[in-house]
């Protein structure tokens, strides 16, 4: 296994999985700001992050996978 490319995947996943976190943050703020009638946030502002939140999860999936055929390899 090439030692650099399993690094940068350990960094992709890292970097995704705070992608997540950050996204997971706003749908919280999101739904906790349409809770209570702020009508500068729509349910298309939580479903677009919701949407983004399931891209970023396959990614990470993908990541993951990719890391451990690169690390089952050596």
């Amino acid at each position: 296994m090439n030692e650099r490319k399993r690094v940068d995947l350990v960094l992709e996943v890292v970097e995704l999985e705070h992608e997540i976190d950050s996204v997971k943050e706003r749908i919280r703020d999101i739904e906790w700001r349409i809770d209570r009638g702020d009508t500068t946030v729509s349910h298309d502002h939580r479903q677009k992050a919701i949407d983004k939140h399931r891209w970023l999860s396959r990614e990470l999936a993908e990541k993951r996978k990719e890391l451990i055929k690169c690390e089952s390899s050596v």
